[in-house]
């Protein structure tokens, strides 16, 4: 081949070299504008974690990461959160307090690139510790006063506390709280183990294994302790007459009484107050009184007296008066008026005491004419009892209304002969 065929040839294979670059450019031009490469955020990707054996992480670190991905628009459509992987590697690490780079993996092709903010985190690690602390069963609050209890029995002795070392060794002793205050009989049930310091604080940050136990307590009645009810011992003779007594109520309603045995039998299930008279009592009143104890008897706690309060009301009754005179006030000077009917009835309900007085001359009946024009219209009477500040539960006026009439005064001139 001579050299006029070479040249051409290299000539043509230069040209047929830059057509295909150009035409690469063009097609990946055009492929970018139709699937241009955009930069989406994923929020609160989590940051896995693997502890290394033996070790415990003692800090609070950062448990998630935003991730900034790469990619063409029609990757990142595809692309979900949990296709991010974003690690913590603590292979190799030791105790105490290291700064470990985020690494960031994403499980779908075409992506150009991803990074993590914050791109690294603090982590403090501290070495596992296990050791075997006593349990303590304490009873927190106690039964009833007229109960006892024997000791807390339970099979567990020892629990295993794990944790960081400065954790576990923080750990004086291992509480189990009882709550005695409603038991009646026997406590059967699982108690939540509680890890404290020194100072009596919980400690956190430990397991506890096992975390509860179970206990067993025998609960029962004492012998020298009874609870009584209590029994306000009232006079009721003494009420005043046509008085009613509508309630009662006291504090403490039962009282626990220390003695021997025989004595708290002898005693029955009741102690009563002093006597209570209700002479003179007109309305609701309270008073202390103290309990009527044998001798040989104490009560227990802070109770000396008993609190009563008892309600004391009127007894009530229906009376019918008839034919009372209806008045008329506010009669104007140029006006007559008429009523019909003239007089009417009323029926009272109230306190017998009171009613049992009562006549038509105690009763005032009234009709207002004030700012009543000429003519006649239907006017409500008002009653008004005559005898000092006396409360009735209910007034019903018969009739409900009077008609009246009111005509004005017309003057006739008389002409002498």
């Amino acid at each position: 081949m001579n050299k006029a065929t070479q040249l051409i040839l290299r000539n043509n294979l230069a040209w047929l070299l830059a057509s295909f670059l150009l035409a690469v450019v063009v097609w990946v031009t055009a492929a970018i504008q139709a699937d241009p490469i955009l930069q989406q955020t994923f929020p609160n990707v989590a940051v896995q974690i693997d502890i290394p054996d033996g070790l415990v992480v003692t800090n609070a670190p950062r448990l998630t990461s935003r991730v900034l991905v790469r990619a063409q628009r029609s990757v990142l459509s595809l692309l979900t959160i949990d296709d991010i992987i974003v690690t913590a590697e603590l292979e190799g690490r030791t105790d105490g307090t290291h700064i470990i780079p985020l690494s960031v993996a994403v499980n779908r092709s075409g992506v150009l690139s991803a990074d993590t903010q914050p791109t690294q985190i603090t982590i403090s690690l501290d070495t596992i510790r296990t050791e075997q602390k006593a349990v303590r069963l304490l009873i927190t609050q106690v039964p009833p006063v007229d109960y006892t209890y024997d000791p807390a029995v339970s099979s567990v002795l020892q629990v295993a506390i794990s944790g960081a070392l400065n954790r576990v060794n923080e750990v004086i002793e291992v509480h189990g709280e009882i709550d005695l205050s409603a038991s009646r009989g026997n406590f059967n049930g699982e108690v939540t183990l509680i890890a404290l310091d020194a100072d009596g604080r919980r400690v956190t940050d430990v397991t506890l294994e096992p975390r509860s136990v179970t206990v067993d307590i025998r609960v029962y009645p004492r012998d020298d302790v009874r609870q009584l009810s209590v029994r306000p011992s009232l006079l009721l003779e003494t009420l005043t007459e046509d008085y009613v007594l509508s309630s009662i109520s006291y504090e403490p309603q039962t009282v626990f009484v220390s003695g021997t045995n025989n004595d708290l039998l002898a005693v029955g299930a009741t102690l009563d107050t002093a006597a209570i008279s209700l002479e003179g009592r007109t309305n609701s009143f309270t008073v202390e009184v103290p309990l009527l104890l044998p001798a040989n008897l104490l009560v227990l706690g802070d109770t000396t007296s008993i609190r009563v309060t008892i309600g004391v009301t009127a007894q009530t009754t229906v009376r019918q008066l008839d034919n009372i005179p209806i008045e008329i006030i506010g009669l104007p000077a140029d006006s007559t008026a008429s009523l019909t009917p003239n007089t009417l009835s009323v029926v009272l309900n109230g306190p017998i005491a009171i009613l049992d007085g009562l006549t038509i001359s105690d009763i005032q009946a009234v009709v207002d004419l004030n700012n009543v024009r000429v003519g006649t219209r239907d006017v409500t009477p008002r009653v008004i009892i005559q005898r000092g500040e006396v409360t009735l539960d209910s007034i019903t006026i018969i009739p409900s209304t009077v008609a009246v009439t009111l005509s004005p005064i017309t003057s006739e001139a008389t002409q002498a002969p």
